[in-house]
């Protein structure tokens, strides 16, 4: 009797071997995150306002965003290739889809339920990550290639994430400059 290696044997050697380098890449990624969110846009809002401020970071979160996601695709030939996980995510949704029990329950099965479901992904994504994020998750599993569709998702994404995100530190800020204006 062989030892037949199983997808779920395939999926735990890979995050045993992709790891580390994953959990590097996140880190740096997390970490630009927190300084980009909690300091660079409460400055700009605070320095330019409310419109000229979000504008300012919109722009630049749309040029990182796309020079992310270039870099992204780029390393797909590389020994680079998923450098964050996500496409092993997908991949094992997928495979989680396929187990007697999900498919058995249909759940997503239906003409309505599935556009919903992208939908609810696409808010999700928008609201709490970044539009790099999300794109790379909205597209299939090992497609590393920016259509018009995805081009689409990630300027909708640019504009929903950034608008729903300045509206956030613009209260933010003017709650603690309040909340200093009534202490001095």
């Amino acid at each position: 009797m062989t030892d037949k290696p199983t997808a779920a044997n395939q999926f735990w050697g890979r995050i045993r071997s992709r790891g580390p380098l994953w959990a590097t890449a996140h880190a740096g990624l997390y970490l630009w995150d927190k300084v980009f969110d909690f300091l660079l846009y409460p400055l700009a809002i605070l320095q330019y306002g409310l419109l000229w401020g979000t504008m300012v970071m919109m722009s630049a979160s749309l040029l990182i965003c796309v020079g992310l996601i270039y870099l992204y695709d780029r390393l797909a030939s590389t020994q680079f290739r998923d450098l964050l996980g996500f496409e092993s995510l997908k991949e094992a949704a997928r495979a989680a889809g396929r187990i007697g029990v999900m498919s058995r329950l249909g759940v997503a099965d239906n003409r309505l339920s599935r556009p919903l479901a992208r939908f609810g992904l696409f808010l999700y994504l928008s609201v709490w990550f970044d539009p790099m994020t999300c794109t790379i998750f909205m597209r299939p599993a090992d497609h590393y290639a920016m259509s018009p569709k995805y081009w689409s998702i990630f300027a909708i994404s640019v504009l929903l994430s950034n608008g729903c995100w300045a509206l956030l530190v613009y209260f933010g800020v003017e709650s603690v400059q309040a909340l200093f204006g009534m202490i001095s």
